[in-house]
């Protein structure tokens, strides 16, 4: 029987030389006095740096670089995954190489509560992650990046519910395909993270189409392009440059890749809860975009849906996209914890 995997990155000082120069632009914390949170609707204080253009300025007649948020103070980031392999998983951990970022990643694999143990923010030896445990890290972002929330103890949801609500803790949620339980059970027709009580009060999704049947719904013959929207173009977590109609400029572009910047599987949101900002659509061969990034409704908290998996390999892997993407990764942790 194997054990569960924990994997612990503790972002070094290489950061800048892994990223590239230019990467990082010097928009320090940003937010209400004292580095707490700002507004949680994407509209905070602009993002400037003395001697740099305003967002809203004159725009560069040539693309500009990927520009990421700069932190001036430590950051701490949970990234729990089902399966240490998946590829988005790394490409979130390359996301946030930034020095100032500790970045804890717990993996389950086949032995639910079971973990090896590695040197920083894990849970005890032999002992699952537990809301106590959870409670006394101080995490400022949660990442749950296809993981079934009933592999976990649903004291560890209602902490993360009430610390969401209150401003102290960000979450960003990307479900997956609804996959058999570690312990057996069959794969769900609507994913955990919408039916585990605590959880779906926080997402912004209000209705999804169940999982069965053939054509597999959200399931695409080939990559269907995702297409920034207004909203998205100036959001922090998604425009991945500072002026909108270079954003808009750039995801045109990645869409028009070969592959595209796009998704073969994009969560079947059937309905939005009110309040609800979509960011990032997704265009299938055929029928209305769909909702792929959302920012949940600024009265629940920081809260970032992604519903696209099995992203183009294109998208992740090219020299020519990666920046942008890890880029967007870095200030979408950053807004989720309240400093942008």
């Amino acid at each position: 029987m194997r054990l569960g995997i924990i994997v612990l990155v503790l972002l070094a000082a290489t950061a800048a030389l892994l990223f590239g120069p230019g990467l990082f632009v010097d928009r320090s914390d940003v937010g209400s006095p004292g580095g707490a949170p700002g507004p949680a609707n994407g509209t905070g204080p602009e993002l400037r740096a003395p001697g740099a253009p305003p967002a809203t300025g004159d725009s560069p007649k040539d693309e500009p670089e990927p520009e990421a948020l700069r932190l001036e103070r430590p950051l701490n980031v949970l990234l729990l995954m089902t399966r240490k392999t998946q590829r988005w998983a790394r490409a979130m951990e390359l996301g946030m190489r930034d020095p100032q970022i500790q970045l804890s990643g717990y993996a389950l694999e086949d032995t639910p509560g079971v973990a090896a143990f590695g040197t920083g923010k894990v849970p005890p030896v032999g002992e699952p992650l537990t809301a106590a445990w959870f409670d006394a890290q101080n995490f400022d972002v949660l990442v749950l990046s296809d993981v079934d929330p009933n592999e976990f103890e649903p004291a560890l949801w209602e902490s993360v519910a009430s610390r969401v609500r209150a401003g102290s803790l960000g979450l960003w949620a990307q479900p997956g395909v609804p996959l058999p339980s570690l312990r057996g059970a069959p794969a769900p027709e609507v994913h955990g993270l919408l039916t585990e009580p605590s959880l779906a009060a926080l997402l912004p999704v209000e209705r999804a189409t169940p999982i069965r049947g053939q054509p597999v719904p959200g399931v695409f013959g080939r990559e269907a392009p995702f297409a920034i929207t207004p909203a998205g173009e100036k959001h922090p977590a998604s425009r991945i440059v500072f002026w909108p109609e270079w954003s808009r400029r750039i995801w045109q572009l990645g869409a028009a890749s070969t592959p595209p910047w796009g998704t073969q599987f994009n969560y079947p949101v059937e309905a939005l809860k009110p309040g609800s900002i979509v960011l990032v659509e997704v265009h299938p061969p055929s029928g209305k975009p769909l909702p792929m990034f959302v920012q949940g409704a600024p009265a629940a908290g920081r809260v970032l849906w992604f519903g696209a998996q099995h992203i183009a390999d294109d998208t992740l892997r090219s020299s020519r996209h990666t920046t942008k993407w890890y880029a967007l990764i870095h200030n979408a942790i950053v807004w989720l914890a309240g400093r942008a």
